[in-house]
């Protein structure tokens, strides 16, 4: 991928997959732009999954314990189950809490959200509304990537 390539990319997948090869020593941004992902879209996420999202980014910042970190899990699991009731916007807050967070599952939550952006529009994936909200969505992660990366 070229400079022309990168600042040009209206999606983060392409970008993403760039940096598959040195994921390892790019875990800690590529958790910073999942959670901003998730952040951006605040206004979509219940509490549980805004909860969940702070303890797994305060847990990975060394703040607070892997026993405090599980204990936000539990209660997330207690209300939505496993992979958070099955809407994109809770499943994304649920990955947070992988450790490490490599390019696909960051890849995936910022999908996750898109797709909860969208559907926050219209919940007809083939509408007009849907799409320029997903779409949106899409080019504000990629920049929110490019400022990351």
């Amino acid at each position: 991928m070229t400079e022309e390539d990168w600042l040009a990319c209206a999606d983060p997948t392409p970008m993403l997959a760039f940096l598959r090869d040195r994921e390892k020593e790019h875990e800690k941004r590529l958790r910073r732009f999942a959670i901003g992902c998730c952040q951006h879209a605040w206004n979509l996420m219940p509490e549980n999954g805004i909860s969940l999202i702070i303890e797994a980014e305060h847990f990975s910042e060394g703040i607070i314990t892997r026993y405090q970190r599980d204990c936000a899990v539990a209660a997330f699991r207690a209300v939505y189950g496993h992979f958070g009731a099955d809407t994109p916007i809770l499943r994304a807050a649920y990955r947070c809490k992988n450790i490490p967070i490599d390019v696909y599952t960051a890849n995936i939550i910022a999908s996750d959200i898109a797709v909860a952006v969208g559907k926050a529009a219209d919940p007809k994936p083939r509408s007009t509304s849907y799409a320029t909200a997903y779409n949106a969505e899409r080019v504000a992660q990629a920049t929110l990537f490019r400022c990351i990366f």
